[in-house]
């Protein structure tokens, strides 16, 4: 009995799978590029994010895409452990309240209201 279950749960599983990559197969560039996206929320104050969608106005392009050119940008540059930012991210930790996390992040001063686009 127990085979006998497996099998079908195994032939469900290919029917899932074949239905899926048809349905892949269907979709045009643009949804498959859709697809493979994912929403990631991050905190940020106020200023920033109306940094973030001034200049995303000023390149005529959305602020998600933006932003996320922006943190790939950035995420290179501390892997490669670029001194500046590594720097910006070291002085500017403090000790968390939080069980969760060690330090919390200050963004620093002289990167505040940096963006010349806050007139628009």
């Amino acid at each position: 009995m127990r085979r006998r279950n497996a099998l079908k749960k195994d032939a469900e599983a290919a029917a899932h799978d074949l239905e899926q990559k048809q349905r892949r197969r269907r979709m045009s560039e643009a949804q498959k590029r859709d697809a493979e996206r994912v929403r990631g929320r991050y905190d940020m104050p106020a200023w920033l994010k109306d940094e973030v969608d001034a200049a995303a106005k000023r390149y005529e392009t959305s602020s998600s895409q933006l932003a996320a050119v922006l943190l790939a940008w950035a995420l290179r540059d501390l892997n490669d452990q670029h001194p500046g930012l590594v720097d910006a991210i070291v002085s500017n930790r403090e000790q968390s309240k939080s069980l969760r996390f060690r330090y919390d992040l200050r963004i620093p001063s002289s990167l505040k209201g940096s963006a010349p686009y806050g007139a628009d």
